[in-house]
């Protein structure tokens, strides 16, 4: 499995820094961001409740244009599940991922912006799986998981950065014989963008 895993995110993690590169020729800044998050996991056979988690990591933003920008991201994420299944059974958890977020800006005016991407993340519990009185265990999570992103946030004069994002799994979150659910994050996030160049504004005459 760990061989399966690598042959996944070497590619994209050598594309991450491919465009990196080709991208600081022209106009790129980077830096770092963290917040709060609740995750859900939806389409179960029982009502799965919302469990808080956070996320930190650091991020590259790379300029095509005054309105478009392409930015990517490193995240450590904590999600998590909590409920009780159809057999009365109590399960939760947490889920820790490592995240690579790929994002197109749009920008609508100086400060604002919206988000559109995918986010291609890797499960990382790695203990041996365990006898466990239900399928839905941190045991038994699919080591994949790709997701879609909608999101939006503001960037300030001083560099410091705001959002919101939402991100919806399109696999199973559970390795399990009936449907294994999906994740459903909704994350709120700072940052501060290390070497951002800031255009002054133009004074009114």
């Amino acid at each position: 499995m760990y061989k399966k895993l690598l042959y996944f995110f070497i590619p994209i993690i050598a594309l991450f820094f491919l465009f990196s590169g080709k991208a600081n020729a022209q106009y790129a800044y980077w830096g770092f961001k963290g917040g709060i998050q609740a995750n859900k996991i939806t389409g179960l056979s029982f009502d799965s409740r919302m469990t808080p988690g956070f996320n930190i990591g650091i991020f590259g933003n790379f300029i095509l244009s005054e309105k478009f920008a392409l930015q990517h991201e490193l995240l450590f994420t904590q999600r998590g599940f909590g409920g009780t299944t159809k057999d009365s059974i109590d399960v939760q958890g947490k889920l820790p991922y490592i995240e690579l977020p790929w994002c197109l800006y749009y920008n609508v005016n100086r400060a604002f912006h919206l988000q559109f991407g995918i986010q291609p993340g890797m499960y990382m519990f790695f203990k041996q799986p365990q006898r466990d009185s239900s399928e839905f265990s941190k045991y038994n999570v699919n080591p994949i998981d790709l997701a879609g992103i909608l999101g939006a946030g503001v960037i300030l004069d001083n560099n410091m950065l705001f959002g919101v994002r939402l991100t919806a799994s399109v696999g199973q979150t559970f390795n399990t014989t009936e449907f294994g659910g999906r994740n459903v994050t909704l994350q709120a996030y700072v940052g501060y963008a290390v070497n951002r160049k800031v255009k002054k504004r133009k004074k009114k005459k």
